[in-house]
Formats: C-alpha cells, sequence, structure tokens
C-alpha cells in the first residue's frame, strides 16, 4: 500500500463496509455478466472489499479497505 492508500483506508466508514458485505449476495445475484461475476467473487468467505465512500459495490472503486470480511458475520 501507498502512504496516500494508507491515509484513505483510515478515515473508512466501517458501518458501510458492513453493510456491503451483507448485501454482497444479493447484488450477486441481481446483476449480470461481469459485475455479477464480480459479485460473487466478493461474497467468497475471504474477500478484499474495495470501496469508493458514499458510493455502491458497482462503482469504480479507488480506495481500498485491508479488510479480510466472512460471509455472513452478521448473523
Amino acid at each position: 500500500m501507498t502512504k496516500t492508500e494508507k491515509k484513505r483506508s483510515k478515515y473508512i466508514n466501517y458501518r458501510q463496509v458492513k453493510t456491503l458485505n451483507c448485501n454482497i449476495e444479493h447484488k450477486g445475484e441481481q446483476e449480470q455478466g461481469k459485475n455479477q461475476t464480480l459479485a460473487k467473487n466478493r461474497a467468497k468467505t475471504k474477500t478484499l472489499v474495495f470501496l469508493r465512500l458514499g458510493k455502491g459495490l458497482n462503482d469504480r472503486t479507488d480506495v481500498t479497505a485491508d479488510l479480510t470480511v466472512r460471509r455472513g458475520s452478521e448473523e
């Protein structure tokens, strides 16, 4: 990670990461083509979550959260 990425990752809204994590599987079902594969890959047990603050999963991402998330961790 570069310096700027480290700085950015400090300001990630972790609540938002949780909700994204909850919605990953549903997104995978709704999406089609390339986006669907990406969403399914994100839904695997250990994932690197990419997100741009204030945006959804499908946007191009330039902020990287170094988080490994588990599917169903909110249950």
